[in-house]
């Protein structure tokens, strides 16, 4: 789906060029970027304007080896970047590519398949988790929400002021509890 999207992203106006990234897993014959490269042409996306990049084999190298691209094109950090992704994914995308040093990022959320929208969005939140400055998962402090010792234990354990603290969860209760 992210494919079909750039596909037709790049349609709207031919003069963008796509770059491709992920490297070789081991079970894998090609790089993942150079897959996703040969998609892009085979699907009308002319050769000339897509570069891959396959040497990543994270997130964060996926945006550091395509920043690499982007300056062996002339491209500089100031241009307007548009990152096709998962839906999931496009928030910690966007500040992988501002840590590497791309200051024009927007993006665009190609959507997910059903069976993978519940394993995706928890993975990505648990990587959200990097981000923040702390955090504190109820089953790892062994606690039930909204057990108000649980928001305790948070405070205490960063030496924070509630009303200086954003707390997310994904039931509402969890967090009304506080207020």
């Amino acid at each position: 789906m992210r494919l079909d999207t750039a596909v037709d992203w790049y349609m709207e106006d031919a003069d963008r060029i796509l770059i491709t990234s992920g490297g070789q897993g081991s079970d894998e014959i090609l790089p993942e970027g150079e897959a996703m490269r040969n998609y892009l042409i085979r699907n009308g996306v002319p050769a000339d304007h897509v570069f891959s990049e396959c040497r990543s084999t994270t997130t964060y190298e996926n945006f550091k080896y395509s920043h690499d691209v982007l300056r062996d094109n002339n491209i500089d950090d100031d241009s307007t970047i548009v990152i096709i992704t998962n839906n999931f994914h496009c928030f910690r995308a966007q500040e992988y590519a501002k840590i590497v040093g791309l200051n024009n990022v927007k993006t665009l959320a190609s959507p997910t398949p059903i069976f993978g929208i519940l394993p995706n969005f928890l993975r990505e939140g648990f990587a959200f988790m990097k981000y923040m400055n702390g955090g504190c998962v109820s089953f790892q402090e062994r606690m039930t929400k909204p057990d108000i010792n649980f928001y305790k234990r948070f405070l205490e354990k960063y030496n924070l002021v509630a009303e200086e603290c954003i707390f997310v969860d994904d039931t509402p209760l969890n967090v009304t509890l506080l207020f």
